[in-house]
């Protein structure tokens, strides 16, 4: 799963902190092809769109 730097900017993690999913969302990966980004539509990524601390 990824994360933006700007929502974790908002609420940093520390390791070991222990977090609740409150949503995501699935990305494309993309590969780089003679320079340039392209999605790659069989394969995705988890992206962390909210989430609250637990700890």
């Amino acid at each position: 799963m990824k994360l933006k730097k700007a929502l974790y900017a908002e609420q940093p993690l520390e390791v070991g902190s222990a977090v609740k999913l409150v949503s995501w969302h699935r990305r494309p990966t993309y590969r780089y092809q003679n320079g340039k980004a392209t999605p790659d539509y069989e394969h995705e990524e988890l992206w962390i769109t909210a989430y609250k601390k637990l700890d």
